[in-house]
């Protein structure tokens, strides 16, 4: 598909936290069902093929995840199924040590929906849901609380 005709969407926050922390809670499979993927199976290790699972979507039932490249405390990528038919997109997390060493800058950017009416859904859908994630990732680095545990049971 034509570069040109994709839309993308992101979210960035920091989080008091160590970058080395930080990367591990989104790279650790454990560590990620505890506060975003409760069904995730497989750490995030370069050509590994995953599998995700979403309390608050269970008609998803299991998601494949294909990682693409990781580069410890700089970024994760992977692709995941798009929300339109046969597509795939791409997704990358990418993690910033900030000046104290103490906070870490997460940005992740998804892209590849087509500029439809579905793909423009997707992409707005998405940006709530990594607004959600990222959010809960700063939880559970901060104080260790899985948000979507309790808003969607375990």
């Amino acid at each position: 598909m034509d570069q040109v005709n994709l839309l993308s969407c992101g979210f960035s926050i920091k989080i008091d936290r160590p970058i080395e922390d930080v990367f591990d809670s989104v790279f650790r499979a454990d560590k990620l069902a505890r506060y975003f993927a409760a069904g995730a199976k497989g750490d995030l290790v370069p050509g590994a093929k995953v599998t995700w699972q979403f309390h608050d979507f269970p008609e998803a039932g299991d998601m494949p995840i294909e990682v693409v490249e990781t580069r410890p405390n700089e970024l994760i990528h992977l692709r995941w199924e798009s929300c339109v038919a046969d597509e795939w997109n791409d997704v990358k997390i990418t993690f910033e040590r900030l000046e104290n060493d103490q906070q870490t800058l997460v940005r992740v950017t998804e892209s590849g929906w087509p500029k439809t009416d579905q793909g423009i859904q997707g992409a707005i859908d998405n940006s709530g849901g990594w607004a959600n994630a990222m959010t809960c990732l700063k939880a559970y680095c901060e104080h260790g609380i899985g948000l979507r545990e309790f808003a969607f049971g375990s």
